[in-house]
């Protein structure tokens, strides 16, 4: 057993050691720089743990020992006191602020390809109106408050009901996340609704017709250089590939197989989270020549043109073009996936052909038996899709 007097005689020393036992698991240790504490060696379920209870001589050996019969005291009971020492300490940080943080690194940051635009929503909305107040205090009408500041605007900043909508998911998010955490024992933020934040939302039915195509890209290239030749052919390769804004705009010219014909886009760029093949059709591919040779080199398809920390264009230089253009009727870059399917559809193209051209998960079970690629299906759609859509081009672009 271990004594004051033993325990200053090896700090004297100076001897490193890795463990000096005590009783019941205690045990005293002394590093090469001259660190003493105590730590309590304990086995649960089968495996063994070590907590650290402190440094010596800030706690004396009387104070370490009456640690371990705590320790024991929960060990008779089941509880591991490793975990609940981490549980004490998270506890002690149980703000928002540190509950996103835990949410955003286990659950997010490796399942969602765009991650970062969920952190901007948190840091931009909730951090600094609820991010350090303590989940457990918070309330109806703290959350109520900011929703509608969101929702109908200040001084600096528009109205923003669609925000305030993905501002309330969110919320909903952390506390279930607190739940399971067992930081708190109900999650508030299920008691509101989109009419206590943004509005009901109704989906989008925005597309267009051949005639209004044609339209679009006559007011494009009539812009000249407000609607950069970039826009233009990412554009048309939009409608061509029924590919997502971003799955496009990001793309590296690794992905792209010429002998092929095909088009890889990475797992870790998808919505969906899988690899997915892209036919190329003989347009296509002359609109990516065009673009190699306006790349200069670059890795990506479509580089930033200014200094940016992202290397590529940004997720809304698209949308902001679209908005910039006169044009008779609203749409979106997201919008032409809309128009696609739909013209799909009007060339006879099956729905399942149909739904896998845009990536979509198939219905039911059908995504996790069906293992077939659909690849000679899909590169007659997307053939026809390019024909159809050239079709709607002024007559130098078809």
């Amino acid at each position: 057993m271990l004594t004051e007097t033993i325990l200053k005689s090896i700090i004297k020393k100076a001897e490193p050691t890795r463990g000096i036992a005590d009783k019941d698991g205690l045990f005293f240790s002394l590093t090469k720089s001259g660190y003493a504490s105590f730590n309590f060696r304990y086995q649960i379920n089968g495996k063994r743990s070590v907590i650290a209870i402190g440094p010596y001589p800030t706690i004396s050996l009387k104070e370490a020992r009456q640690k371990v019969l705590f320790f024991r005291h929960q060990l008779a009971n089941g509880i591991d006191p490793l975990m609940e020492k981490r549980k004490a300490e998270f506890q002690a940080r149980n703000t928002l602020n540190a509950v996103f943080e835990h949410y955003f690194e286990t659950i997010i940051e490796s399942r969602y390809a765009h991650a970062g635009r969920l952190k901007r929503l948190y840091e931009m909305n909730l951090q600094q109106p609820l991010g350090n107040r303590s989940i457990k205090e918070i309330n109806g009408l703290e959350i109520s408050d900011v929703l509608q500041r969101i929702k109908k605007g200040t001084r600096t900043k528009a109205p923003r009901p669609s925000i305030a909508n993905k501002s309330l998911y969110l919320l909903k998010a952390l506390f279930k996340h607190a739940v399971k955490l067992d930081l708190i024992r109900h999650n508030l933020a299920l008691s509101f609704t989109a009419m206590d934040a943004g509005g009901e939302e109704r989906p989008k039915d925005t597309y267009l017709n051949e005639k209004q195509i044609r339209q679009f890209f006559d007011i494009a290239e009539a812009a000249g250089t407000a609607f950069s030749r970039d826009n233009y052919l990412a554009t048309c390769l939009l409608f061509c590939t029924a590919t997502r804004k971003m799955e496009l705009l990001g793309a590296k010219w690794e992905e792209f197989d010429f002998d092929e014909l095909l088009w890889t886009i990475p797992a870790e760029r998808t919505k969906p989270r899988r690899e997915f093949l892209v036919p190329l059709s003989p347009q296509v591919i002359v609109w990516l020549d065009e673009l190699k040779i306006r790349a200069c080199g670059s890795d990506y398809v479509f580089p930033a043109r200014k200094q940016s920390r992202v290397p590529h264009v940004y997720h809304d230089t698209l949308n902001h073009a679209f908005k910039n253009l006169n044009l008779p009727f609203a749409l979106a870059p997201h919008d032409i996936r809309r128009t696609t399917r739909t013209l799909l559809a009007k060339l006879g193209i099956s729905d399942q052909v149909a739904e896998i051209c845009l990536n979509h998960k198939l219905p039911k079970m059908q995504h996790i038996y069906n293992k077939y690629s659909f690849l000679p299906e899909k590169r007659e759609a997307l053939l026809m899709l390019a024909e159809a859509f050239c079709a709607c081009l002024p007559e130098e672009e078809q």
